[in-house]
């Protein structure tokens, strides 16, 4: 439900195209390398590595926006110094990531985004 709801958001803004989506952490490193996109969407509950570690192992590293199940301070801090843009609550995605997408292309300094979750 959340994947679906990830697309549509995605499909609907301006400049931003969805280059793939993943189930487990090994995918989601493999077409980050291959593809190499300007952003990556991550659920907090990607299967494989922690999210920390995944962070980590981006290489090259992508803007990493991270989508969280409750709002864990520490969680979100310990995210933000692993390299990761932002958090975001997946209980209002609708509301929130837009802007999120458009702070984050901003501080990249990208016209246009191609994201994959």
């Amino acid at each position: 439900m959340v994947r679906a709801l990830l697309r549509d958001l995605l499909t609907a803004q301006p400049g931003v195209a969805l280059v793939a989506e993943v189930t487990v952490v090994s995918e989601l490193l493999a077409h980050t390398h291959r593809l190499a996109p300007d952003l990556v969407l991550m659920d907090w509950a990607l299967g494989g590595l922690d999210v920390l570690q995944a962070l980590r192992a981006l290489d090259p590293a992508p803007a990493v926006i991270v989508l969280l199940a409750g709002a864990d301070p520490e969680y979100s801090i310990a995210v933000l110094a692993h390299g990761g843009a932002a958090c975001l609550p997946r209980e209002h995605l609708h509301r929130v990531l837009p802007p999120a997408l458009l702070q984050v292309m901003a501080a990249c300094g990208k016209g246009v985004l191609h994201a994959g979750p």
